[in-house]
């Protein structure tokens, strides 16, 4: 389920972690994703979110 991690983070407890993986879609099969990395990472840090490339 794809949702924004940002706003998912906001409303968590401090240390919380999200992570966005790059995906595409697998030709073979039925409805798969090749799953290629993680590309980015937020962390709920005092009263924000803070994020780092991958």
């Amino acid at each position: 389920m794809a949702r924004d991690v940002g706003a998912a983070l906001r409303g968590l407890p401090h240390g919380a972690r999200g992570v966005v993986r790059q995906v595409r879609v697998s030709f073979v099969g039925c409805g798969g994703y090749i799953d290629l990395g993680e590309i980015a990472e937020a962390s709920r840090v005092g009263g924000g979110v803070v994020w780092t490339a991958r």
